[in-house]
């Protein structure tokens, strides 16, 4: 009987301790934020993602490529909803459409001090003859990530410190480029 007793109290506590151990304490809210909003035009400003257009990039031949460790790898990701790390977009306010470009979001491990800041490089092939290249600045507090500087073919194009969210054909857009191509 009582060795029942100490074996049932073991167990108890075995499985006390597994619960309460590996238990993650979370302190701030989750936040992923990355997205780029690109409109995309040529030197007459016509919408290079609208199919009306004759020169129009086709979304089924985009191609999106991170720079991984110095090595240029094609982003496919088939249970995504944006399985090559862009979508295509119509706004409805001014039937403009846009891409929303989810860029390299880096290796994602933090410093000691729960912060990390890092600078990634996504390419947009357009068609085989065009590809433009994103730079991105990625910081990491704790357990959130965000994109605070983008460069576009060298160019700033976006700061957080400067840049404000804009007010576009039906919406208000947050990191929105527009491109002359």
């Amino acid at each position: 009987m009582r060795l029942k007793l100490i074996f049932n109290s073991i167990i108890i506590c075995g499985i006390t301790i597994a619960l309460t151990c590996c238990k993650e304490v979370i302190d701030t809210p989750t936040v992923i934020d990355i997205g780029i909003n690109l409109w995309i035009k040529d030197v007459n400003g016509k919408n290079l993602l609208d199919s009306t257009n004759t020169n129009y990039y086709k979304a089924a031949e985009i191609r999106i490529f991170n720079l991984v460790n110095g090595i240029k790898t094609e982003v496919f990701n088939s249970g995504m909803q944006a399985p090559r790390n862009f979508l295509i977009y119509k706004n409805e306010g001014n039937g403009e459409y846009f891409m929303k470009l989810y860029p390299y979001e880096g290796i994602g491990k933090a410093y000691e001090n729960g912060t990390r800041i890092e600078t990634t490089t996504t390419y947009i092939q357009w068609k085989e003859s065009i590809t433009d290249t994103v730079v991105c600045t990625i910081t990491r507090i704790q357990h959130s990530m965000y994109c605070t500087q983008v460069y576009y073919n060298g160019i700033l194009k976006y700061d957080e410190k400067i840049n404000k969210d804009v007010s576009w054909g039906e919406g208000i857009f947050h990191r929105f480029i527009e491109i002359t191509e």
